[in-house]
């Protein structure tokens, strides 16, 4: 990536996370997604990881992000092989910020949550694991 490129993609993510104009956001998380399917970057997948958090916790309901929780926390513990340490790791899932949890979620499954069905009027979208 040159540095013009890197540049612009500060901007946007700039633009998107503290504009929280709902089309950038969701315009900038999927450019970035079809960036890391083709590209490895540290940089960018934290980038990516933070703005969905940012997307996650200010456009799902509580009782959505609660559901999300859930499931990650879900999946997360499905990975770990000790049950003792998969149920501490639900519970604590439970309560933690949603950044940690896709965090945690990438580093243990591999897999991506992106986003789906995107309706822009109402502000709505689907997410799915990739």
């Amino acid at each position: 990536m040159t540095i013009a490129s890197v540049q612009t993609l500060e901007s946007l993510i700039s633009i998107s996370a503290n504009g929280d104009n709902f089309y950038a956001l969701v315009s900038t998380l999927q450019s970035l997604y079809a960036f890391l399917r083709d590209n490895s970057s540290p940089r960018c997948e934290d980038d990516y990881l933070r703005l969905m958090a940012h997307l996650l916790e200010n456009y799902l309901d509580a009782s959505k992000q609660l559901f999300l929780r859930q499931h990650l926390g879900e999946m997360i513990a499905r990975q770990i092989q000790d049950e003792g340490a998969a149920r501490y790791f639900k519970q604590r899932f439970a309560h933690a910020e949603i950044l940690d949890l896709l965090k945690h979620h990438r580093n243990l499954t591999g897999k991506w949550l992106v986003l789906t069905s995107v309706d822009y009027d109402r502000q709505k979208f689907k997410v799915k694991q990739v």
